[in-house]
């Protein structure tokens, strides 16, 4: 069965919006899991010395941190994640503002 030549192009073209898509989502940085959470800004909920509490991705987390006390109501960001807590350090660029990223509410 011998199909015309738009059809084919437009099998190709579907092919070729199907692989830009999908290289495109595999280039992402994962937003979810263990290695979405490296990077992520957070705020401090009680002061982290060097245990406590931070919001994080809409979630409560366990926090420590690394280099020292952090008071509460201060921006962190978290460096790795060790089981159920997050490693944190002071964000020295949100350091005393309010409502800083999008991870933070």
């Amino acid at each position: 069965m011998d199909y015309p030549v738009e059809v084919w192009l437009g099998f190709l073209a579907l092919g070729v919006v199907v692989v830009v898509l999908s290289a495109k989502a595999l280039r992402q940085k994962p937003s979810f899991g263990k290695e979405g959470m490296e990077g992520s800004s957070a705020l401090a909920l009680t002061d982290l010395s060097p245990r406590g509490t931070v919001f994080c991705h809409g979630e409560i987390w366990k926090a420590r941190s690394v280099g020292g006390s952090i008071p509460k109501g201060s921006q962190v960001v978290v460096d790795r994640v060790e089981g159920l807590t997050l490693v944190v350090r002071p964000d020295d660029e949100k350091d005393g503002k309010t409502g800083g990223g999008a991870d933070v509410v």
